[in-house]
């Protein structure tokens, strides 16, 4: 009973999938949504824009929080223009299941970036607060030109990364990443070379963290998945990755039964991390009483 409330528990923090307990409410935003897939997808062939769909369910905490302090952030809600919004209750409206299906949705929220042919251009699992939220929209408007370059075989870069893992081609994507990281350079799509020793470490962390999330919670490859979150720990352990990277380690420990080394990981290495963040040390507390 116990590890299944040490189970409840992280999931509500762990893998950007933060999802609450309280009901959602109708968004204040000033974004106008469109409310059906197939008529914001006339509307996106007309117009000559991509889709932005927001994946939401009624339970989803998270998913309140970006109606109340995203959508309507005013430089949200000025980048929406580029965009056809969408939003999909994906338990209640008729057509969510089937698109949780097709873009195998895993948590909530999920926004998705979508061209008019309905070809997922890239996606946000989670909440991202604000302003923090344009790059994203930014990354949408940039990625019909990125593809174009990558079905030329231009992939050899960073921003394949990101696509092949959306499109859930995770192998392809970690040797991208793990050559580049290996060889200390990092390329573009457009040419462009720069050192490791240049680049902030959340960017890279960011990108073996998702790599590794997809191997877990999409393909089920544990085995995979531990070995980067190991990689992460050791690699980028001043990155704002390392924490999230710790509870899923937990995770495999729970998973396995394997409750002493649990604690002893909570007490001993989680939280001792320096600049922990309270919540996360408040859920470590918590546990360890559970436990």
């Amino acid at each position: 009973m116990k590890r299944n409330i040490f189970l409840l528990a992280m999931l509500n923090i762990i893998f950007i999938y933060g999802c609450g307990t309280e009901k959602a409410v109708a968004s204040s935003s000033s974004i106008e949504w469109q409310k059906n897939f197939n008529d914001a997808l006339k509307i996106a062939k007309k117009e000559k824009k991509p889709i932005m769909l927001d994946l939401y369910t009624d339970w989803c905490g998270w998913c309140k929080e970006l109606d109340k302090r995203t959508f309507v952030d005013k430089h949200v809600v000025q980048k929406s223009k580029s965009f056809i919004p969408l939003k999909i209750n994906a338990e209640v409206d008729a057509e969510g299941p089937s698109l949780v299906e097709k873009y195998n949705v895993q948590g909530y929220p999920a926004i998705l970036f979508i061209d008019s042919d309905g070809t997922l251009l890239t996606r946000v699992n989670g909440f991202i607060e604000g302003p923090g939220f344009v790059p994203y929209m930014d990354k949408a408007l940039a990625m019909p030109a990125i593809i174009s370059e990558i079905k030329k075989g231009n992939d050899n870069n960073i921003e394949s990364i990101d696509y092949y893992t959306d499109q859930n081609e995770i192998d392809k994507a970690y040797i991208i990443l793990d050559n580049m990281v290996n060889k200390g350079i990092i390329n573009y799509i457009d040419g462009r070379n720069e050192n490791i020793s240049d680049i902030n470490k959340n960017v890279l962390a960011e990108k073996y963290f998702n790599l590794a999330s997809k191997y877990m919670y999409d393909l089920g490859d544990l085995e995979s998945a531990k070995i980067i979150y190991e990689k992460i720990i050791a690699d980028y352990d001043d990155s704002i990755y390392i924490y999230d990277a710790d509870l899923n380690i937990l995770n495999f420990f729970n998973i396995n039964g394997d409750l002493e080394g649990l604690k002893n990981y909570i007490n001993n290495i989680a939280l001792k991390r320096k600049n922990l963040p309270q919540e996360y040390k408040d859920l470590y507390e918590k546990l360890l009483v559970d436990l």
